[in-house]
């Protein structure tokens, strides 16, 4: 039977740190045959991780943020229907005196004007909440985006410390 040689290439390289298998030895397909180190490399990916995490950190960040300015939103709208409701109410206890002459007309007035003002600002915070609805789901889509990207970064900076166990390309001794 003809012999083949076959000539391994390390796709990093690196100092030999750990020779796994024996001169002659039998391997299977994919055995490791020996462990690579570099540091270069290996400082390389620890300072990506780093950068990549701190990435991941800052868009977690921006949601929580998003989602924070969403809830005292929603509190704002809260209040400003509380007060138009309590408003309206008064407005229905004074407006009659007034019309009786028991009350000032200003007191009237001033409850209108109050009344208007809160449905001026609940007007504006429901707009602003639609608003950011839409430009919510849109940053979403591009937050999840961004974070597959980074995660697959990640991945592919530690399938480069993969490269430093070099196995077998083929059965044979």
């Amino acid at each position: 039977s003809a012999k083949t040689t076959i000539y391994l290439d390390a796709v990093a390289g690196g100092i030999v740190e750990e020779k796994l298998v024996d001169k002659g030895s039998y391997l299977k397909k994919g055995q490791p045959l020996l462990r690579l180190s570099n540091m270069t490399l290996q400082l390389e990916v620890i300072s990506r991780e780093a950068q990549i995490s701190e990435q991941l950190n800052f868009l977690r960040n921006n949601e929580l943020l998003a989602e924070t300015s969403r809830l005292q939103l929603r509190s704002d709208i809260l209040e400003y229907e509380n007060q138009i409701a309590h408003l309206k109410q008064k407005v229905g206890q004074v407006r009659p005196l007034v019309e009786r002459g028991l009350l000032p007309k200003a007191q009237l007035t001033d409850l209108e004007q109050d009344l208007e003002y809160y449905r001026q600002r609940d007007k504006i915070a429901l707009e602003r909440q639609r608003q950011e609805e839409v430009i919510r789901a849109k940053q979403e889509m591009q937050l999840q985006a961004s974070a597959k990207m980074l995660q697959e970064n990640l991945d592919q900076s530690r399938s480069v410390l993969d490269n430093l166990l070099v196995k077998a390309p083929a059965d044979g001794y």
